[in-house]
C-alpha cells in the first residue's frame, strides 16, 4: 500500500470513528474500518504502520479507545508474537501509547503474549488465566 493510500485510510478511519452511528459521514467512511480490520489479518505490517499513524494523529479519547479496542487489539490477537517487541519499545518511549494499551483486552487463556502485554501496559488483565 502506498503512503498516500495509507494516509487516506488513516483520515477515513478517524472520520468514521468521529461520526455518529448511522450517519452519512460514517457510511461514507466505513470502508476504512473494514479495510483496517482486514489488514490486521492479511497484512499486519501495513496495519501496524496505519495504527501508528492513527495514534500519532490528533484524535479524541473516544477515537483512541476505538483504536485500542479495535485494530490494535485485533493485531495483537492475530499477530501478537510478531509485534509484542514493537509494542514494548513504543510503550517505553511514548506514554500516550502506553496509556492507549489499557484499552486492549486480551484473553490470557488463549493468547500466549497476554501476560507480557499486561506487564507492558502496566495493568492487570481483565481476563486472567482460568477466568472462565
Amino acid at each position: 500500500m502506498k503512503e498516500k493510500e495509507k494516509q487516506q485510510l488513516v483520515s477515513a478511519w478517524i472520520a468514521a470513528q468521529n461520526a455518529q452511528e448511522n450517519s452519512s459521514e460514517r457510511e461514507k467512511n466505513y470502508w476504512a474500518i473494514s479495510k483496517l480490520f482486514h489488514l490486521t489479518i492479511d497484512d499486519p505490517e501495513t496495519s501496524w504502520d496505519v495504527i501508528i499513524q492513527i495514534h500519532n494523529s490528533k484524535i479524541s479519547e473516544s477515537v483512541r479507545g476505538s483504536l485500542a479496542a479495535g485494530p490494535l487489539e485485533d493485531l495483537l490477537v492475530d499477530h501478537g508474537q510478531a509485534y509484542i517487541g514493537q509494542v514494548r519499545n513504543l510503550a517505553k518511549q511514548d506514554q500516550l501509547f502506553k496509556q492507549t494499551l489499557k484499552g486492549v483486552w486480551l484473553d490470557c487463556n488463549d493468547n500466549p503474549i497476554c501476560e507480557e502485554f499486561y506487564q507492558i501496559a502496566g495493568i492487570d488483565p481483565p481476563f486472567p488465566k482460568g477466568w472462565e
